[in-house]
């Protein structure tokens, strides 16, 4: 499938990309939503609060693998296998903690999660570069960002609501349940979008990274949005135990006073 083609199919574009935003939310939400959960995971599989906070360290491990190694395998595999393999890991991943509650398996859970749902985020915004013009893409960008960006925001105000009145295994049957049904749309709405495959090869890898890592503009952008986003990180990280554990405030006080946290970043 290519641009000229999809010029005049404007609706079924914007039916692909419509769906494809739906995902983005869940996508950002995906590190904050567990976090008011983390004192009630320690306390209920018998873990320091240093293990507990690994769930977050672990999930971003995964992300960063995820964003790094799926451009290279979508150029030459496709956006439709890659997208489906990362849907479908992510909501098998999220169900393991609700199957088995022992902290290895939450851990490696929160890997895969991170791992897939950073290849589904790379392999979106690859489908949004095939279908639209660079124009079309400037607009349509800043509409993804916003949907990513109000993930944050409200996750901790869910999650909050899930661990007050279901506990910390309901935070992952949310993930699972509601990818299953955004996967279906996607299923079926997604078209392969990448029809000039690349082959893998490492020589051309290595070269294109060292021209990333050379531009000066790219990885000035790269440090200060990971700095910003770290404090949102740290806050969601450190928070719910000094606000839960220390101070005594329920989740559901947590959970607002992050989406205030959040939304001020």
């Amino acid at each position: 499938m290519n641009k000229l083609f999809l010029k005049d199919h404007s609706p079924k574009i914007n039916i692909i990309l419509i769906s494809l935003l739906l995902v983005m939310p869940i996508i950002g939400m995906a590190v904050d939503l567990i976090a008011p959960s983390l004192p009630a995971i320690a306390e209920g599989l018998g873990v320091s609060s240093r293990s507990a906070k690994n769930i977050i360290s672990l999930y971003l491990l995964g992300y960063g693998l995820g964003n790094f190694m799926t451009g290279f395998l979508t150029d030459a595999l496709g956006r439709k296998k890659i997208l489906r393999i990362g849907l479908v890991l992510f909501i098998s991943a999220s169900l393991m903690p609700v199957l088995w509650a022992k902290i290895d398996v939450v851990l490696l859970a929160r890997f895969l999660q991170g791992l897939s749902i950073g290849a589904v985020a790379v392999v979106i915004r690859a489908i949004f570069s095939d279908l639209l013009e660079k124009e079309q893409l400037v607009k349509w960008g800043v509409l993804l960002g916003t949907m990513f960006g109000l993930g944050p925001i409200v996750g901790p105000l869910i999650g909050g609501y899930l661990q007050f009145y279901f506990g910390w295994q309901a935070c992952f049957l949310f993930f699972a349940v509601i990818l299953f049904f955004l996967s279906i749309i996607l299923f079926i709405v997604i078209p392969e979008t990448h029809l000039n495959r690349q082959s893998l090869k490492l020589k051309k890898i290595k070269i294109d990274m060292l021209r990333l890592c050379k531009n000066k503009t790219f990885m000035g952008l790269s440090l200060i949005t990971g700095i910003v986003y770290s404090l949102i990180i740290s806050f969601n990280t450190v928070g719910p135990f000094l606000v839960q554990s220390t101070l005594g405030h329920s989740t559901l006080f947590f959970g607002h006073l992050a989406l205030i946290w959040d939304s001020l970043f």
